[in-house]
């Protein structure tokens, strides 16, 4: 499942909620 996070990273890459909000619901 990819997700658009706010810059071009992998979902696997941006574990932090800071780097992608997108995949993080909270």
């Amino acid at each position: 499942m990819s997700q658009t996070c706010v810059i071009d990273v992998d979902e696997d890459s941006c574990s932090l909620c800071s780097i992608c909000s997108s995949v993080c619901p909270f």
